[in-house]
């Protein structure tokens, strides 16, 4: 779920929506994007 879409007011629901949006994140897709950025990962 989106952060907006999970309109988190409080704490505890922002980090349950992060910890959420960042399960979704797989190591492939976050090894691109640090290549991406121009940081190499081995």
């Amino acid at each position: 779920m989106p952060l907006q879409t999970a309109q988190a007011l409080a704490r505890d629901l922002l980090e349950e929506a992060i910890c959420a949006a960042a399960e979704r994140i797989s190591e492939a897709d976050a090894k691109n994007r640090f290549d991406h950025c121009g940081y190499r990962v081995h």
